[in-house]
């Protein structure tokens, strides 16, 4: 079990010898009680060099760096989402 300040994950995470998780299966507790079941399965995965090419922002595209906006408007801009992802749940 793991829990943060924002729900948690109750199930079991499979990770590869490199600590990537490859499958995890179980539930996202929500503070709000409306728990998902979650099956997450990571397929192709190649651990070596990475083509910098692989990293560029694709033009029209842009790009700007998360570890510089301040965390509280990170969580306002996924509360802004929630309903969104909440009309894809059984889809």
């Amino acid at each position: 079990r793991a829990d943060g300040s924002k729900g948690g994950f109750t199930g079991e995470i499979w990770t590869s010898r490199e600590g990537i998780i490859v499958r995890a299966v179980g539930v996202v507790d929500n503070p709000d009680r409306d728990d998902s079941p979650v099956e997450m399965t990571l397929s192709g995965l190649r651990v070596g060099p990475v083509d910098r090419q692989m990293l560029e922002v694709p033009q029209g595209w842009f790009g700007f760096d998360l570890r510089k906006v301040p965390a509280d408007r990170i969580e306002q801009a996924v509360e802004g989402i929630r309903p969104l992802l909440e009309g894809r749940k059984g889809k």
